[in-house]
């Protein structure tokens, strides 16, 4: 009865994890593409990209996506994103995170 129990732990477990690297893997094409897709207004494209990055601390803060490397680097990406609009719609200027 033990060993029964302890496999559908586990079974639960990695079916868990599963579904948070799948999330992550989601955040990442929804990334991909809006920068891909290339917007016709950086500014529209920005909104997009932070709301992007503020979903994804959320589902982290709601334990729906692991905090490992991979969650690293969607945020660093994103914010690296936003930061090349931000360079190119005011040069020298510093727009706002």
């Amino acid at each position: 009865m033990g060993a029964l129990l302890w496999s559908a732990f586990s079974a639960l477990r990695a079916a868990r994890r599963q579904a948070r690297r799948s999330r992550i893997e989601i955040h990442y094409a929804q990334a991909r593409r809006l920068v891909t897709e290339g917007h016709a207004d950086p500014k529209t494209l920005r909104a997009e990209l932070v709301a992007a990055r503020d979903k994804a601390l959320a589902e982290l803060i709601d334990e729906q996506l692991d905090a490992n490397e991979a969650f690293v680097i969607l945020q660093d990406y994103l914010t690296a994103q936003i930061a090349e609009i931000d360079a190119v719609r005011a040069p020298g200027a510093g727009a706002p995170a």
